[in-house]
């Protein structure tokens, strides 16, 4: 979503928040349409484009949620949430937790060195 206008940095812009909030209405509609369109039909090499399309948009939504997420910290989000981190409140919020990693035993291709 591209506008041709623009907020000054650091005025908050009026329409910012607005503009994000029906650029992420957009995003949600269009992956609704992707989880209800059945794939049965589609053939493996087209399901292989479309996985690694898919991929790049999940690097690039990473990458917006880390900029947002920096750019919360540096405005000190935790004096109106009240969480150590912009991550850590938007994970309160939205009731996500982060996944406990596997142990280095269950790391694939690691193998452990006993002593004699």
């Amino acid at each position: 979503m591209h506008s041709t206008t623009q907020d000054l940095p650091g005025t908050g812009g009026s329409g910012a928040a607005a503009r994000l909030r029906a650029a992420l209405a957009t995003i949600r509609a269009g992956v609704n349409e992707a989880l209800s369109t059945p794939t049965t039909c589609v053939e493996v090499g087209e399901l292989g484009e479309l996985i690694g399309e898919l991929e790049a948009e999940k690097a690039r939504t990473d990458a917006l949620t880390l900029a947002w997420v920096r750019q919360a910290e540096a405005g000190d989000i935790g004096k109106t949430t009240g969480a150590a981190t912009a991550a850590g409140g938007c994970a309160a919020r939205s009731g996500c937790r982060r996944p406990r990693p596997p142990p280095p035993s269950a790391w694939p291709g690691t193998w452990t060195v006993r002593s004699p």
